[in-house]
């Protein structure tokens, strides 16, 4: 449903145009700072406001857009769960279409994505770390793919990240059991989530049994390898693993494995570049790490 609402073809297209009309409307192109003597200003900005600059004739193409409704047409789209393979369509219709495209929308740009803010997470070790919620879905999928720790999950690559909302519904879970307590909590990047265990150490080791205990150098090792990198850093090793690890991966031919990783990677995260896709492989390489 979060997709169908907020990520449907008109919603992204009257995005589009709001944003390049109140480019052109606000004073260089930005809202006044909503703090001390600006702050009045700020709030002249009302619907009033705009929608009166809109009928005077006022924001440019765009602001005709909106107040004719006539808003861009979608041409193409990835599925919901895109595949290597529809990255690679999108790709040759991109190609096809040319100067025609008018605009082209991703959920790594949307104000409704995760990106390096994403959802914070405090955890409760003693040093209020803010960590966030995708970093431990990228940890899970590490433990499970590079160090075949058993989890059971099945991971899809999911707009910006292997993702599994069994992760999320385990979470849950423990939650209920009273192993966790998660709790809404303030913190420097703004407000987020708090998670906070509800036993000690010894218990949760005794808790995780055999398959804690048969692990615990994965997870380790899983610490130390991408516990000190950034959201951005993870989102890309994690789609190169995904990419190096996908059925697409397994038909081509050897010696053409690097290069056709590299250029799947760019498909899917255009904002990175090959070199910079291609330099993150041969680290990964160079750290232990099987591509």
């Amino acid at each position: 449903m979060f997709m169908q609402v907020y990520f449907h073809k008109t919603r992204l297209a009257y995005d589009i145009h709001l944003r390049h009309c109140l480019k052109s409307l606000l004073p260089n192109g930005r809202f006044p700072k909503p703090v001390g003597k600006d702050l009045s200003r700020y709030l002249e900005w009302d619907d009033w406001k705009v929608l009166g600059l809109l009928s005077a004739g006022k924001g440019g193409e765009h602001g005709r857009r909106l107040a004719e409704r006539d808003h861009y047409r979608e041409i193409y789209h990835t599925p919901e769960v895109a595949k290597i393979r529809d990255f690679e369509k999108l790709n040759q219709v991109r190609e096809q279409l040319g100067g025609m495209v008018a605009a082209e929308e991703s959920t790594a740009k949307s104000w409704c994505k995760a990106d390096d803010l994403d959802v914070p997470v405090l955890l409760s070790d003693g040093n209020r770390r803010a960590a966030m919620l995708s970093r431990l879905m990228k940890f899970f999928y590490f433990l499970q793919i590079l160090r075949e720790v058993p989890l059971g999950y099945r991971f899809t690559l999911y707009a910006y990240e292997p993702f599994d909302s069994a992760v999320l519904g385990d979470l849950g879970a423990a939650e209920v059991f009273d192993l966790v307590k998660v709790s809404a909590a303030s913190h420097p990047l703004g407000y987020g989530y708090k998670i906070e265990s509800r036993i000690d150490t010894d218990r949760a080791f005794a808790l995780g049994g055999d398959l804690v205990k048969k692990h615990k150098d994965d997870l380790d090792w899983v610490i130390r390898q991408f516990g000190k990198k950034s959201i951005a850093d993870l989102e890309l090793e994690s789609t190169i693993v995904y990419v190096a690890q996908s059925a697409c991966a397994k038909q081509w031919p050897s010696a053409d494995v690097p290069s056709c990783i590299t250029r799947s990677v760019s498909a899917v995260k255009p904002r990175f570049s090959v070199e910079s896709v291609a330099s993150r492989i041969t680290q990964l390489k160079q750290g232990g790490i099987e591509i």
